[in-house]
């Protein structure tokens, strides 16, 4: 298969310090990558996989295989190798059937919203030395309304910090084609642009 550089599986997997050998390394099944931890998981449509046999995919053949100018590493029965002729071996752990676990449906509706990741964790350690967990609370309105025209803040909490602090986190814009996505499930017709472009529109000032 061919191996995207950009992928950093071990932060998904279970840690090498956890009890969950199964979860430790990402595993290949019916033309996917998957990887978990148990809490978070990763789903990756594999890219040229006709010839790689079902199992684990060791997390050092990846980190390996991303170092080489042939990202390609090759599944066997009980090892991978990658394009420089390195084998390493492959577990024969099961692995969780993740597919059944995840389970989003086709014809749910759902509303497309943007988060900026380094301005949401910038907000919540300002707030406490400790991150561990964080509590968004999203305006029931904000799914009524066209949010391309009103952005609405959310309500962020961190669970570690004072109760009595409060921080907001405007949403990012949108592309197009989420844009109308999300009109067509609330029902919005598309109107005209107006006579000032929105991304000009400064919603905190």
């Amino acid at each position: 298969m061919l191996i995207n550089k950009d992928l950093k599986l071990k932060y998904v997997c279970e840690d090498k310090k956890g009890l969950r050998e199964t979860l430790k390394n990402p595993y290949f099944r019916n033309g996917k990558i998957l990887a978990t931890d148990g809490h978070k998981a990763a789903i990756i449509e594999a890219q040229e996989c006709e010839q790689d046999i079902e199992g684990s995919i060791p997390l050092e053949a990846l980190n390996a295989a991303s170092k080489l100018p042939l990202s390609i590493i090759l599944l066997k029965d009980e090892y991978a190798k990658t394009s420089d002729e390195k084998e390493f071996a492959r577990s024969d752990l099961p692995f969780p059937n993740l597919e059944q676990v995840i389970i989003w449906p086709k014809k749910e509706k759902s509303i497309r919203i943007g988060f900026d990741i380094q301005m949401l964790y910038d907000l919540i350690r300002a707030t406490s030395k400790k991150v561990e967990r964080i509590e968004i609370e999203i305006p029931f309105s904000y799914f009524k309304q066209d949010i391309r025209e009103k952005l609405l803040p959310f309500k962020v909490k961190n669970l570690q910090a004072d109760q009595n602090i409060s921080c907001f986190l405007m949403p990012c814009r949108l592309n197009e084609t989420d844009v109308e996505a999300n009109k067509k499930v609330l029902g919005i017709e598309t109107e005209k642009p107006t006579e000032k472009p929105v991304e000009d529109l400064e919603p905190f000032r």
